[in-house]
């Protein structure tokens, strides 16, 4: 589970902007993201249906 405390100013801006549906399946993810722009390719990743390569 990703630990949002830990995102940078950028990081969680963007994840804070994220429909909360969004930000219930990060939050119930095993997903290691480390930066914005983890957070971004997720998010590709999640509006075209898939799952992220990098897991």
């Amino acid at each position: 589970m990703p630990d949002i405390r830990n995102f940078d100013a950028d990081t969680r801006e963007f994840f804070d902007s994220l429909p909360k549906f969004v930000q219930e399946d990060i939050m119930q993810s095993d997903l290691e993201i480390r930066n914005k722009k983890d957070l971004e390719q997720f998010v590709d990743s999640f509006c075209r249906g898939g799952t992220p390569e990098w897991k």
